[in-house]
Protein backbone atom coordinates (compact mmCIF):
# COMPACT_ATOMS: atom_id res chain seq x y z
CA UNK A 1 0.00 0.00 0.00
CA UNK A 2 1.74 3.56 -0.88
CA UNK A 3 1.58 5.87 2.12
CA UNK A 4 0.05 9.35 1.81
CA UNK A 5 3.38 11.19 1.90
CA UNK A 6 4.44 8.89 -0.84
CA UNK A 7 1.16 10.73 -2.87
CA UNK A 8 2.05 14.00 -2.01
CA UNK A 9 5.60 13.95 -2.76
CA UNK A 10 4.54 12.34 -6.60
CA UNK A 11 2.44 15.44 -6.93
CA UNK A 12 5.05 17.92 -6.14
CA UNK A 13 2.84 19.68 -3.46
CA UNK A 14 5.08 22.78 -3.63
CA UNK A 15 4.59 23.31 -7.11
CA UNK A 16 0.53 22.89 -6.60
CA UNK A 17 0.61 26.85 -5.29
CA UNK A 18 0.31 28.36 -8.65
CA UNK A 19 -3.22 26.71 -8.98
CA UNK A 20 -4.06 27.47 -5.80
CA UNK A 21 -2.89 30.93 -5.85
CA UNK A 22 -4.78 31.95 -8.84
CA UNK A 23 -7.97 30.42 -7.53
CA UNK A 24 -7.58 32.30 -4.56
CA UNK A 25 -6.62 35.46 -6.31
CA UNK A 26 -9.61 35.34 -8.84
CA UNK A 27 -12.37 34.45 -5.61
CA UNK A 28 -10.61 37.07 -3.61
CA UNK A 29 -11.38 39.71 -6.55
CA UNK A 30 -15.11 38.31 -6.90
CA UNK A 31 -15.47 38.66 -3.32
CA UNK A 32 -13.92 42.06 -3.62
CA UNK A 33 -16.35 43.54 -6.55
CA UNK A 34 -19.35 42.23 -4.27
CA UNK A 35 -20.72 39.45 -5.50
CA UNK A 36 -21.24 36.25 -3.59
CA UNK A 37 -18.61 33.81 -3.74
CA UNK A 38 -20.02 30.33 -5.37
CA UNK A 39 -18.13 27.82 -2.65
CA UNK A 40 -19.21 25.04 -5.10
CA UNK A 41 -17.70 26.59 -7.63
CA UNK A 42 -14.81 27.54 -5.93
CA UNK A 43 -13.91 23.94 -4.23
CA UNK A 44 -14.54 22.65 -8.10
CA UNK A 45 -12.39 25.06 -9.54
CA UNK A 46 -9.87 24.66 -6.25
CA UNK A 47 -9.63 20.72 -6.80
CA UNK A 48 -9.45 20.96 -10.20
CA UNK A 49 -6.70 22.88 -11.13
CA UNK A 50 -5.06 20.98 -8.41
CA UNK A 51 -5.44 17.94 -10.10
CA UNK A 52 -4.61 19.32 -13.61
CA UNK A 53 -1.37 20.62 -12.04
CA UNK A 54 -0.47 17.51 -10.07
CA UNK A 55 -1.32 15.51 -13.54
CA UNK A 56 1.35 17.44 -15.48
CA UNK A 57 3.44 16.79 -12.72
CA UNK A 58 3.38 13.42 -12.62
CA UNK A 59 3.17 12.90 -16.04
CA UNK A 60 6.36 14.91 -16.47
CA UNK A 61 7.91 12.17 -14.01
CA UNK A 62 7.02 9.66 -15.91
CA UNK A 63 8.25 10.95 -19.08
CA UNK A 64 11.77 12.16 -17.04
CA UNK A 65 12.22 8.59 -15.96
CA UNK A 66 11.59 7.29 -19.65
CA UNK A 67 13.89 9.84 -20.97
CA UNK A 68 16.39 8.70 -18.55
CA UNK A 69 16.87 12.15 -16.96
CA UNK A 70 15.98 11.50 -13.19
CA UNK A 71 18.14 8.44 -13.79
CA UNK A 72 21.01 10.82 -13.94
CA UNK A 73 23.02 11.00 -10.22
CA UNK A 74 24.11 14.65 -11.16
CA UNK A 75 20.78 15.63 -11.58
CA UNK A 76 19.96 14.41 -7.99
CA UNK A 77 22.45 16.83 -6.69
CA UNK A 78 20.24 19.48 -7.80
CA UNK A 79 19.52 21.58 -4.77
CA UNK A 80 16.09 22.01 -6.33
CA UNK A 81 15.85 18.60 -8.71
CA UNK A 82 12.12 18.90 -9.89
CA UNK A 83 11.08 15.53 -10.25
CA UNK A 84 9.65 13.58 -7.51
CA UNK A 85 11.68 10.46 -7.61
CA UNK A 86 8.96 8.34 -6.52
CA UNK A 87 10.20 6.08 -9.48
CA UNK A 88 13.59 6.15 -8.64
CA UNK A 89 13.41 5.70 -5.42
CA UNK A 90 11.19 2.62 -5.46
CA UNK A 91 8.35 4.48 -3.54
CA UNK A 92 6.19 4.20 -6.51
CA UNK A 93 6.26 2.43 -9.86
CA UNK A 94 5.93 3.61 -13.12
CA UNK A 95 2.43 2.22 -13.70
CA UNK A 96 1.21 3.51 -10.23
CA UNK A 97 2.27 7.07 -11.52
CA UNK A 98 0.59 6.89 -14.83
CA UNK A 99 -2.57 5.51 -13.09
CA UNK A 100 -1.99 8.35 -10.58
CA UNK A 101 -1.75 10.87 -13.06
CA UNK A 102 -4.99 9.48 -15.34
CA UNK A 103 -6.68 9.54 -12.04
CA UNK A 104 -5.79 13.26 -11.19
CA UNK A 105 -6.59 14.82 -14.95
CA UNK A 106 -10.48 12.55 -14.72
CA UNK A 107 -10.87 14.66 -11.44
CA UNK A 108 -9.53 17.98 -13.16
CA UNK A 109 -12.01 17.64 -15.96
CA UNK A 110 -14.70 18.10 -13.14
CA UNK A 111 -13.49 22.35 -12.79
CA UNK A 112 -13.93 22.38 -16.58
CA UNK A 113 -17.79 23.37 -16.93
CA UNK A 114 -16.75 26.26 -14.18
CA UNK A 115 -14.01 27.25 -16.13
CA UNK A 116 -16.17 27.37 -19.58
CA UNK A 117 -18.76 29.19 -17.86
CA UNK A 118 -16.57 32.25 -17.09
CA UNK A 119 -14.53 32.44 -20.31
CA UNK A 120 -18.17 32.67 -21.68
CA UNK A 121 -19.22 35.56 -19.31
CA UNK A 122 -16.22 37.30 -20.35
CA UNK A 123 -16.90 37.61 -23.75
CA UNK A 124 -20.60 37.92 -24.39
CA UNK A 125 -21.53 40.34 -21.98
CA UNK A 126 -19.73 43.77 -22.51
CA UNK A 127 -21.38 45.64 -20.47
CA UNK A 128 -21.89 43.32 -17.42
CA UNK A 129 -20.46 44.90 -14.05
CA UNK A 130 -19.13 41.24 -13.59
CA UNK A 131 -16.76 41.36 -16.89
CA UNK A 132 -13.70 42.19 -14.90
CA UNK A 133 -14.39 39.72 -12.60
CA UNK A 134 -14.86 36.25 -15.57
CA UNK A 135 -12.30 38.31 -17.64
CA UNK A 136 -9.78 37.07 -14.72
CA UNK A 137 -11.63 33.98 -14.33
CA UNK A 138 -11.43 32.91 -18.06
CA UNK A 139 -7.34 33.45 -17.27
CA UNK A 140 -7.84 30.77 -15.33
CA UNK A 141 -9.10 28.50 -17.50
CA UNK A 142 -6.71 29.13 -19.77
CA UNK A 143 -4.11 28.16 -17.26
CA UNK A 144 -6.17 25.04 -16.65
CA UNK A 145 -6.64 23.99 -20.18
CA UNK A 146 -2.99 24.49 -21.10
CA UNK A 147 -2.21 21.89 -18.41
CA UNK A 148 -3.99 19.52 -20.44
CA UNK A 149 -2.67 20.45 -23.51
CA UNK A 150 0.52 20.04 -22.37
CA UNK A 151 -0.13 16.76 -20.62
CA UNK A 152 -1.71 15.80 -23.61
CA UNK A 153 1.02 16.75 -25.88
CA UNK A 154 3.86 14.74 -23.78
CA UNK A 155 2.10 12.01 -23.64
CA UNK A 156 2.36 11.45 -27.41
CA UNK A 157 5.65 13.03 -28.22
CA UNK A 158 8.01 10.55 -28.61
CA UNK A 159 10.57 9.82 -26.38
CA UNK A 160 14.05 9.25 -26.93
Amino acid sequence: MVSFGTLVRALRAPSLSAAAITVIAVTALVAWEGHAVNGLYFALTFVGLLSAQGSVNLINDYFDDASGLDADPEFAKNPFPLGSRVIQTGALGKRGVAIFAAACAALAFLALPVALRASQLALSSPNDPRRMTAAFASVLGLHFASGLLLAGGLWFSPVS
